[in-house]
C-alpha cells in the first residue's frame, strides 16, 4: 500500500528544487573564472586581442628560450602600448597612469604557470620586464601587446578558494596559513604602500637564494641555473589580491619580489624582500 506524503514533506521537497532551480539560473554559485592563454616566445606575445572582463585565470605557456612573465598593466584613457614602453625606457617605475594588474610569473622554460586575477574593463598592455640573458628587460625587445578587456565578461564568477595565504609588505613575505606538499591555490596579497610580486622557485640541494641570484646575472654559465621556476604573481598594486596553483614536492624553496623600489628604482629583493623555506 502506497502511503501519502505529509505536507511538511512536500513543503521541504518543493523548497529544495526551488533553490536549486534559483542557482541554476543565477550561476552564482557554480561559475568558474575565464579561462585565457598566451603563448610567449623569443621576445613575443601571441594570443588574443580581446578578452572579457571579470575573474580571469591567465595562463602562459613558456615556449623559450629564456624565462618570460606576463605583467598586465591597465592604461589610462589616451595612453597606449607605446606610451608605456617609452616611458619604461626612462625608467623601471612604471608611470601613474598605467595600474599593475598582475599575471602569471615565470614557468621554467617548457612549462606553463597560471594567475587569477579581477580584470576590470578597458585597455591594457601586456608586457614582460624579466631581463634577457643581455640584462635588457624583454619589454625593451619589443614584448608588449595591447589587449582591450571588454565589459561582457563573466560577472558573476567566484573567487577561487584559496589553500594558502602570502602577504607582501615593505619590504618582506609573510605565510599566513602553512604551505605544505601537494597541489593547493595561494592567495597573495599586497598589504604594502608599493606594488609588488611573487616569485617562487624550488632549489637545488644545498643552494640557497643567493645562488639564484646569482645565476640570473647576464655572465652566468647556463648550468648556474639548477632551480625551478614555479611561477606566482607578477606585480600587483597595494590592496589588490591575486591567486596562484602550484604543486609542491618536498624540498627548499625561495620567494623573492624583483618589483622596481618607487623612488631608486632598485629590485625589491635589494632590500631583503627574498625568503626561503622548507616543505617536509
Amino acid at each position: 500500500m502506497l502511503r501519502r506524503k505529509s505536507n511538511r514533506t512536500i513543503f521541504f521537497i518543493g523548497l529544495a528544487l526551488v533553490l536549486l532551480l534559483a542557482a541554476c539560473q543565477s550561476g552564482e554559485t557554480t561559475a568558474v573564472p575565464n579561462e585565457v592563454t598566451f603563448t610567449a616566445r623569443a621576445n613575443s606575445f601571441s594570443g588574443p586581442d580581446t578578452i572579457p572582463a571579470g575573474w580571469t585565470e591567465l595562463r602562459l605557456a613558456n615556449e623559450g628560450p629564456e624565462f618570460y612573465h606576463m605583467q598586465l598593466m591597465r592604461l589610462d584613457e589616451g595612453k597606449t602600448v607605446a606610451d608605456l614602453t617609452a616611458a619604461l625606457a626612462e625608467s623601471p617605475v612604471a608611470p601613474a597612469w598605467a595600474r599593475h594588474y598582475g599575471g602569471p610569473n615565470p614557468p621554467h622554460v617548457g612549462e606553463s604557470s597560471t594567475a587569477v586575477v579581477f580584470l576590470e574593463p578597458g585597455e591594457y598592455a601586456l608586457i614582460d620586464t624579466v631581463p634577457g640573458k643581455d640584462g635588457t628587460p624583454h619589454v625593451h625587445h619589443g614584448m608588449a601587446k595591447a589587449v582591450r578587456v571588454e565589459a561582457n565578461g563573466n560577472g558573476t564568477a567566484v573567487e577561487p578558494e584559496a589553500d594558502a595565504v602570502i602577504d607582501m609588505f615593505d619590504f618582506n613575505f609573510t605565510v599566513s596559513r602553512s604551505l605544505v606538499a601537494g597541489k593547493q591555490t595561494i592567495r597573495v596579497n599586497n598589504r604594502g604602500e608599493q606594488p609588488h610580486e611573487l616569485f617562487l622557485a624550488r632549489l637545488a640541494p644545498g643552494k640557497t637564494v643567493n645562488d639564484l641570484l646569482a645565476s640570473l646575472a647576464p655572465d652566468a654559465p647556463p648550468e648556474a641555473i639548477d632551480w625551478r621556476a614555479l611561477g606566482g604573481v607578477s606585480v600587483i598594486e597595494s590592496g589588490d589580491h591575486s591567486y596562484f596553483t602550484v604543486d609542491l614536492e618536498p624540498g627548499t624553496y625561495a620567494l623573492l619580489c624583483f618589483a622596481p623600489e618607487d623612488h631608486s628604482g632598485a629590485p625589491h629583493f635589494m632590500m631583503g624582500m627574498m625568503q626561503e623555506f622548507v616543505i617536509e
